[in-house]
């Protein structure tokens, strides 16, 4: 007999990192970096003015963050952000909600980590001068 209540569902999904370690970075941090790009924030939307503005906010955020140490267990908590385009695609970077399950950062804190990049224009990987890569896999 399980001793978890029945009125409550938990359903994680694991994520590995690989062999280069991907970035952590709190919903805090995005944030104060994103705030000089003046993007709009519309649910779980993060909208930028233009994709320039885009590119370089991701290359600014993971150049200024932690990387976690490879190989670690990830528990996706199931919230996600989005990061688009003002009257384009609002969905070009999908961000997941993860828990550190293993390795040696805080496993208690939130952390959203790079999970999908849709197809970004070319001056949004411009902009990214070779940040904004998906580092994390889904384990089923």
């Amino acid at each position: 007999m399980s001793s978890a209540p029945s009125d409550i569902e938990i359903n994680p999904l694991d994520f590995w990192t690989d062999g280069e370690g991907t970035y952590l970075l709190t919903f805090e941090q995005m944030k104060s970096v994103f705030a000089s790009y003046e993007p709009v924030y519309t649910g779980s939307l993060i909208l930028f003015p233009n994709d320039t503005a885009l590119g370089n906010a991701v290359k600014d955020i993971e150049s200024g963050s932690d990387r976690i140490n490879p190989h670690v267990a990830l528990t996706d908590l199931d919230v996600k952000i989005y990061l688009g385009v003002q009257g384009g695609d609002g969905e070009l970077f999908t961000y997941n909600l993860i828990r550190v399950c293993s390795g040696t950062e805080d496993d208690i804190m939130g952390y959203f980590v790079l999970t999908h990049v849709g197809n970004i224009s070319e001056a949004t990987y411009t902009a990214l001068n070779g940040y904004g890569n998906v580092y994390v896999r889904h384990v089923a």
